[in-house]
């Protein structure tokens, strides 16, 4: 049961109070559609992504950078995408703190590197994305989005288990190969997840973070791997899905 309560937080170095009144209400339950395409083995992984765009996977365990974004120098250069969600990416920084941390992360995830040649059809895939995400209690939901038009795979690797309550991402099933599934599925929450799995979607998959209705903090690092540049597409493209995507989130009753 949640309690009631007013929560403080610090954004880009600038003090922010974000109030959060929580009702007594039951947690949020798994969805059984997430939770049927949780794959033991990276073939089963990759059916399932190529059916519905998404699956969790065996990752790797990044539970002790689950503070990175503490240090004061990255939580000021960390970008607020929307209310309380910090994002602080490696690949366009330039200290060398992060050159190294960047090249350490590469290492260790050479099977999920594996698995994107394995999708993508090509060993000629390029990691676009190193990012570190912290989404702070009573922090918004993101708008809804694809992190490319052309096919890639996205990973999201928890620094800490992830319960449905604390805002896991949202996705729109096998919204990565045709709009013409719209709207016969349902948006879901992909929740909960544990450190070592890793949720991994098809670039063009409509996604969102959700809100974090929780008094935790929600930390992922996100690896990206593409064989286009992204986004890949141009404003009018991208305010197109994004159009399609609330409407479609809006008859999931989830938006």
């Amino acid at each position: 049961m949640l309690g009631r309560g007013l929560l403080f937080a610090t954004c880009t170095g600038a003090p922010a109070a974000y109030v959060l009144l929580h009702t007594p209400t039951t947690a949020p339950s798994p969805d059984p559609r997430f939770e049927a395409n949780r794959c033991a083995t990276r073939d089963e992984g990759l059916a399932r992504l190529r059916a519905d765009g998404f699956a969790t996977v065996p990752g790797v365990d990044c539970a002790r950078l689950a503070s990175t974004l503490d240090s004061r120098r990255r939580r000021q250069k960390a970008v607020e995408v929307s209310r309380g969600r910090l994002h602080y990416d490696l690949v366009h920084s330039r200290h060398r703190d992060d050159a190294d941390l960047q090249r350490s992360i590469e290492a260790l995830a050479g099977p999920l590197r594996d698995m994107a040649e394995a999708y993508c059809e090509t060993r000629r895939v390029k990691l676009t994305q190193v990012q570190f995400l912290d989404s702070l209690p009573g922090s918004a939901a993101q708008i809804w989005h694809s992190d490319n038009a052309a096919r890639g795979l996205t990973f999201m690797l928890p620094l800490e288990a992830i319960r449905c309550d604390m805002g896991p991402t949202e996705v729109l099933p096998r919204s990565h190969a045709s709009w013409a599934a719209f709207p016969t599925t349902r948006a879901l929450s992909c929740g909960p997840v544990e450190t070592g799995d890793a949720l991994v979607f098809d670039a063009r998959l409509l996604h969102r973070g959700g809100a974090n209705g929780s008094r935790a903090r929600r930390r992922v690092l996100v690896l990206r791997y593409d064989v286009s540049d992204p986004p890949g597409t141009g404003l009018l493209g991208t305010a197109l899905r994004r159009v399609v995507a609330h409407a479609w989130a809006q008859l999931s009753d989830l938006s």
